[in-house]
C-alpha cells in the first residue's frame, strides 16, 4: 500500500507507514460518498463554508446540508434575528452570469410573497464579496425523495397526506400567480412532524433556458416535466399539477412513470409516450387514485385539472375511505446533516453510519411486517392538528353564513383536539358574543388572552363588550391594552379615538362647593328685584356696582362649570379689582387656578402615556421606561403607567440578555482566536447561563476544550521523552498511567532498565483524536536508542506508539499503550 505522504510502500495489512509513520487508510475502507438529495447537479462550488465561521459578518455556520446544481446548502444561525435558517451559497458558474442574478432577484421578490404552513419561505438574495447567496426558512428534517428511498412506496394514508399538504401550498402560491416549474420530490420537506413544506419557489423561473444546456441544466427536472416544458412552449400553473401528477405516481410505485439512458430521452418520453397505468405496478392502489394520477399527467394540459384546489378536493374525499393510522412520515433527524468541525476519523464515520443503518433496517423490518389487522383493524385516527384545522375550516364557514351554535360547536372540536389552538378558542368566543351571550364569551376572550397575552383581538373584543354593559372603566382598560399590541392602522385609530372618549366621559365633573351655594344665595338674595314703586327710583352707583359685580361673578361661576377655567380667572380677578373682599371670586378663583393645574397635569400624563406605549411599539424602551417613571411622578397610582413599566422593564430585560449574549459570543470568538482559551471557556460558559441551548456558545466551548486538550495532551507527550532521556521512564509511567496500564508495562521497562542506560528519544508525527470530551488517542512516531553493558549504543525502539487516554479531573491519564515497530 503506497503512503499518501511519502508515497513509499507498506504491507497491505499495515495500518501505519513504516517510513514516516503517517496513518493509511485501505481503498476498500474509504468512506462512500451518499448521493445528494437537493436539486439536480453541477459542479462542487469553489468557495466552501467552515463550520463554526461566520459568513458576512452575520450568519454563523452550524452545517453543511448538502449540495446540488444551484451550489451548496448551509444551516446557519442569523445572528441578527436569533434564528436558525438555510443560506444557499450560489455556484461561481451561475454568480458570474448578472442577468441570472437579477433574474433572481426579480422572481424572489413574488416568491417572498408566499406565507404559507406548508411553503419554505424565501427571504432575501444578497451578495458578499461577490459570492451571491439566498437566504431561506430553514426546515429539519429530510426531504420527500430520502423519504421515498428509505422506506420505498408509500402507503394510500401516507400519500394522500402528504399530497394533500404540497396541493394546499401550491394553491397560496397559485393564487398570486407564483408558479413553481421544478417541483420534484427533493424540493419537498418533510419536517420531524411529518409536515410537508415546498422549496426552490422562484428559483426554476430564473434559470430558464432552451432544450438541454452543456452542463446539463434543464427547464426543470425532466422526471417531472410537464411536455409543455420539454417543448420550450409558455408555463402556466398546470406545469406544476403535471408534475404533482408524477410526483403521486413515484410515492405509490416506487419509481417515476418514464425511464431512460438519457435526461433527454426521459424527457422526450413525456411527451410521446403514455404512462403505465399505476395500478398495473401496484395493484392495492385504489382506482379513484389511479385515475386522479392520469387526469394530472394529461399530455394536453386543457385536459387535466384545471386548479390545483380540484386535485385537494378529490384527494380529500379519497382520504375518507383509507385508514389514517400510518399516514404521518415520521422523520427522527436530518438525513442531510454532516459533522462538526473537524474531518471525521475512519473509525469515527464507520460506527455511527453501522448504527443508523441497523436502526433504519429494525425500522423498516416492523413497519414491512406489522399485521395487516394492526394496520386496518382498529378506529381511525387522525393527527390531532390536522383534525383542528379540519374543524377550524368547517367553524369559520359557519361564522361566516351566521349559523353561530354551528359555529360553536364546529370550535370546540378544535379545541378538543388541539387545546391550546388560540384561533379556535378566539372563534369560540366569538360565536358566543355573536349570539348576545355577553356573559359567557368575557371568560373565553380571557382564555385566549392566557394563551397569548400579545394578540391584540381578544382586548379588543372585550372592550367592545364592557362599553356595551356601560362597564366604561374595564372597556377602557381593555382597549389600552388593544392599542398595547395592535399594529398601526385604520382599526387602531378607532379604537385611539374611543380610548379619548372613555377617558373623557370618566373624567369626575366638579361638584358645586358649599361655599359657592351660599355665595350664589346670598347674590341672589342681593340681586332679588324689589316690589316695584310707583316711581322706580335711579339706582345708586353702589347699586350699579353691586349688579356689575354679580354680572361678572355669575359668568364667571358659568365658566368654571363649564371647564373654562381661564375664563373663570379673567372673571374673578375682574371682581376682586371692583371688591378685593368679595369671598366668593376668592374661592372661584382659588379652585379654578386648581383645576387648570390639575387638567395640565391630567394632559401631560396623557401625552406621555402615549409617548410611552409609541415608544414600546418601537423597541425603544428605556423611552418607555422614561415616561412611565414621568407619569408616576405625577400619579403614583395610574393603573395604565404600572402596566407600561412592568412590561417596558420585561422587554428592556430581554433586550440587555440579547445584547449580553452577542457581547458574549463575539469576545468568546476573539479570546478564541488569539488562543486564550481558558477565556474563551469562561465566555462561553457565561452566554450558556443566559441561554442554555445557545449553539455557538457550545460550539466554541467544545472547541477551546480541545484545543486545551491537545496542548496538555502534546505536553505528555514531550514529558515522556524528556524522561526517558533522562533515565525516569518508570517514574513517568508511574505518575500518568492508570494502575493496571502501569502494571502492564512495568516489567518491561524495568527489563530495557537494566540492560541499556544513557538512553536517548524522540517523538515526532504527533496525532491525536478525540472520542468525546474525556478520551483521546494519541499516536506518535517514537525512536530510542541506548547504551548496553559493553558501551555499544544501540537503537532499541523504532516504531508507532499509540496512547489510549482518559480525562481525570484536569489531567489526562494513559489507560492504554500499544506500540507498531517499523521495519
Amino acid at each position: 500500500m503506497k503512503c499518501p505522504k511519502c508515497h513509499s510502500e507498506s504491507p497491505p495489512d499495515t495500518k501505519f507507514c513504516s517510513n514516516c509513520g503517517t496513518q493509511l487508510i485501505p481503498l476498500n475502507d474509504k468512506p462512500k460518498e451518499e448521493p445528494l438529495s437537493l436539486t439536480e447537479t453541477l459542479q462542487t462550488p469553489v468557495l466552501e463554508l467552515a463550520i463554526g465561521s461566520t459568513f458576512a459578518e452575520r450568519y454563523v455556520i452550524i452545517e453543511e446540508l448538502g449540495r446540488g446544481g444551484m451550489g451548496s446548502v448551509y444551516k446557519v444561525l442569523d445572528k441578527e434575528l436569533g434564528e436558525k435558517v438555510a443560506l444557499k451559497l450560489l455556484k461561481p458558474e451561475i454568480a458570474a452570469d448578472e442577468r441570472m442574478i437579477e433574474r433572481f432577484r426579480n422572481e424572489l421578490k413574488f416568491a417572498r410573497k408566499i406565507t404559507h404552513k406548508n411553503v419554505c419561505r424565501m427571504y432575501d438574495l444578497s451578495k458578499e464579496k461577490r459570492t451571491p447567496f439566498i437566504t431561506m426558512e430553514y426546515v429539519s428534517g429530510e426531504d420527500l425523495k430520502t423519504s421515498l428511498r428509505r422506506m420505498g412506496l408509500l402507503s394510500v394514508a401516507k400519500t394522500t397526506y402528504i399530497a394533500k399538504q404540497v396541493c394546499d401550498g401550491l394553491a397560496e402560491a397559485h393564487k398570486l400567480g407564483v408558479i413553481h416549474r421544478d417541483l420534484k420530490p427533493q424540493n419537498i420537506m418533510i419536517d420531524k412532524q411529518g409536515n410537508a413544506h415546498i422549496m426552490d419557489f422562484g428559483i426554476a423561473r430564473s434559470v430558464k433556458a432552451k432544450g438541454v444546456t452543456t452542463s446539463g441544466m434543464m427547464i426543470g427536472t425532466p422526471d417531472y416535466m410537464s411536455p409543455e416544458q420539454v417543448e420550450g412552449k409558455d408555463v402556466d400553473h398546470r406545469a406544476d399539477i403535471y408534475a404533482m401528477g408524477v410526483i403521486l405516481y413515484e410515492m405509490v410505485t416506487g419509481n417515476t412513470p418514464f425511464q431512460g439512458e438519457t435526461a433527454v430521452s426521459i424527457a422526450l418520453a413525456h411527451t410521446r409516450e403514455k404512462p403505465r397505468d399505476p395500478r398495473e405496478i401496484n395493484s392495492q392502489i385504489p382506482y379513484e387514485l389511479s385515475r386522479m394520477i392520469l387526469k394530472c399527467m394529461e399530455k394536453n394540459r386543457d385536459y387535466r385539472y384545471q386548479k390545483i384546489e380540484e386535485l385537494y378536493q378529490e384527494l380529500d374525499r379519497l382520504e375518507q375511505t383509507v385508514p389514517t393510522t400510518d399516514r404521518v412520515i415520521h422523520i427522527s433527524k436530518p438525513s442531510t446533516a454532516k459533522t462538526l468541525v473537524k474531518k471525521p476519523r475512519l473509525k469515527k464515520v464507520l460506527i455511527p453510519v453501522f448504527v443508523v443503518l441497523a436502526l433504519i433496517i429494525i425500522g423498516v423490518a416492523a413497519w414491512r411486517f406489522t399485521p395487516l389487522s394492526e394496520m386496518i383493524g382498529g378506529p381511525t385516527v387522525s393527527p390531532p392538528a390536522a383534525k383542528a384545522d379540519d374543524y377550524l375550516k368547517q367553524a369559520n364557514q359557519s361564522l361566516t353564513e351566521k349559523k353561530y351554535p354551528e359555529a360553536h360547536a364546529q370550535f370546540k372540536k378544535a379545541l378538543e383536539a388541539e387545546p391550546n389552538n388560540l384561533d379556535a378558542q378566539f372563534g369560540l368566543a366569538n360565536s358566543l358574543k355573536e349570539q348576545g351571550k355577553l356573559k359567557e364569551a368575557i371568560p373565553e376572550y380571557e382564555k385566549a388572552i392566557a394563551l397569548n397575552e400579545k394578540d391584540p383581538r381578544s382586548y379588543g373584543q372585550l372592550g367592545l363588550i364592557y362599553e356595551k354593559k356601560q362597564d366604561l372603566a374595564k372597556a377602557l382598560d381593555n382597549y389600552q391594552k388593544y392599542l398595547t399590541f395592535a399594529p398601526q392602522g385604520p382599526e387602531s385609530n378607532t379604537v385611539n379615538q374611543k380610548v379619548k372618549d372613555l377617558e373623557a366621559q370618566l373624567r369626575p365633573e366638579p361638584a358645586e362647593p358649599k361655599k359657592q351655594i351660599v355665595a350664589r344665595k346670598q347674590e341672589q338674595r342681593e340681586t332679588k328685584p324689589q316690589p316695584k314703586e310707583k316711581a322706580e327710583p335711579t339706582p345708586s352707583p353702589e347699586e350699579k356696582r353691586k349688579a356689575d359685580v354679580s354680572a361678572i361673578l355669575d359668568r364667571g361661576v358659568s365658566a368654571f362649570n363649564n371647564g373654562d377655567y381661564d375664563g373663570c380667572i379673567n372673571r374673578m380677578q375682574e371682581v376682586l379689582r371692583i371688591n378685593a373682599r368679595n369671598t366668593s371670586a376668592q374661592y372661584f378663583l382659588a379652585e379654578a387656578r386648581k383645576k387648570k393645574s390639575e387638567q395640565a397635569k391630567e394632559q401631560e400624563i396623557e401625552t406621555r402615556l402615549r409617548l410611552g406605549q409609541d415608544a414600546y411599539q418601537r423597541g425603544d424602551y428605556q423611552e418607555s421606561l422614561k415616561q412611565a417613571d414621568e407619569v408616576l411622578k405625577l400619579d403614583p397610582r395610574n393603573a395604565s403607567a404600572l402596566s407600561l413599566l412592568d412590561r417596558a422593564e420585561k422587554r428592556q430585560k430581554e433586550k440587555n440578555t440579547e445584547q449580553q449574549i452577542r457581547d458574549g459570543l463575539s469576545k468568546a470568538q476573539q479570546a478564541f482566536r488569539a488562543e486564550n482559551y481558558e477565556e474563551c471557556i469562561a465566555l462561553a460558559n457565561r452566554v450558556l447561563s443566559l441561554d442554555r441551548e445557545n449553539a455557538q456558545a457550545k460550539e466554541y466551548l467544545n472547541l477551546a476544550n480541545e484545543k486545551i486538550a491537545e496542548s496538555q495532551i502534546n505536553a505528555l507527550v514531550n514529558l515522556y521523552v524528556q524522561s526517558v532521556n533522562s533515565g525516569k521512564l518508570l517514574n513517568f509511567y508511574e505518575s500518568n498511567c492508570s494502575s493496571q496500564c502501569y502494571l502492564d508495562i512495568k516489567k518491561e521497562t524495568e527489563f530495557l532498565i537494566n540492560l541499556f542506560s544513557n538512553f536517548q528519544s524522540s517523538a515526532s508525527n504527533i496525532d491525536i483524536r478525540f472520542k468525546g470530551t474525556d478520551q483521546a488517542e494519541a499516536s506518535f512516531s517514537n525512536t530510542i536508542s541506548g547504551t548496553n553493558k559493553a558501551g555499544v549504543r544501540q537503537e532499541l525502539i523504532k516504531g508507532i506508539y499509540r496512547w489510549d487516554l482518559r480525562k481525570q479531573e484536569n489531567s489526562w491519564k494513559i489507560i492504554g499503550i500499544e506500540y507498531t515497530p517499523r521495519g
